[in-house]
């Protein structure tokens, strides 16, 4: 709720104009809810309004959805993300998949279990490790990923599962969470023509830059659905440059590596 009067305020201004611009409907989730619908397109859900807590609030979102509307699919992104809409619903990759995303691949060892704890308000969260599954593949949720309505049936039917709860009282990172979970019903996510932006920041004051993939802004000559742009600073930018036939960030190419 904390960034209803900035982030998402942003994106009323900029993105959600076209998702009305096409009748796709779009709900904001909060916590500290009732589980009914708000004023202005918020959905206050039954779950602490707090970071551990999301994990608990993407279920419930899935299981308001699946229950309250006849959604075919339901594409879960983040509030500091700029989507291209016309590009995401235009190419209609994501009808093709049950579970459609950037994905992510955790080897043994390979998931940072504290990630967390900064970012947790109560004191177990703070001290607490992650402790779901390795391997694990799943769609990032620092970006967008979408569920069709056959997966959010087999994520709901998982999570209530005796194996299901314990996977959920082990688990922090929600897009892991829904990975694992829709991993015993044997879906795997596609990332079919999916290209996200990352930008981070590497402390709350920093600039974000991109990171782990070099790649740039959605235009007429990238193939960009997704901008996690970490603050919502950018929004006006990001979708601005949609029609422009350059690429931006401008970038100096890394030394270390050939033009490509």
């Amino acid at each position: 709720r904390k960034y209803l009067d900035s982030r998402v305020k942003a994106i009323r201004e900029t993105w959600l104009k076209d998702l009305d611009a096409r009748g796709i409907p779009w709900l904001v989730a909060v916590g500290d809810g009732a589980g009914t619908l708000e004023p202005e397109g918020v959905l206050g859900l039954r779950v602490p309004d707090s970071y551990e807590a999301l994990p608990r609030k993407t279920l419930a979102l899935v299981e308001w959805v699946h229950a309250n509307t006849r959604a075919r699919y339901l594409l879960k992104i983040d509030d500091d993300c700029y989507l291209d809409v016309a590009r995401y619903f235009g190419t209609l990759s994501y009808r093709k998949h049950h579970y459609y995303g950037r994905i992510i691949r955790r080897p043994v060892g390979g998931t940072d279990r504290l990630w967390h704890q900064p970012k947790s308000q109560g004191e177990l969260a703070r001290k607490a490790i992650d402790k779901s599954p390795e391997p694990s593949v799943y769609a990032a949720g620092g970006g967008a990923y979408s569920l069709s309505r056959t997966a959010m049936g087999a994520l709901l039917q998982m999570s209530r599962s005796e194996r299901g709860l314990r996977l959920a009282g082990a688990a922090f990172m929600e897009d892991k969470l829904v990975g694992d979970l829709l991993a015993m019903a044997q879906i795997s996510p596609s990332a079919e023509d999916y290209e996200a932006c990352q930008r981070r920041r590497s402390f709350p004051e920093a600039e974000p830059v991109a990171m782990w993939e070099n790649t740039f802004f959605p235009s007429r000559i990238t193939p960009v659905k997704v901008v996690h742009l970490d603050t919502e600073r950018d929004q006006p930018l990001a979708r601005a440059l949609g029609a422009s036939p350059t690429l931006w960030p401008r970038k100096l190419w890394p030394s270390y590596r050939g033009v490509a």
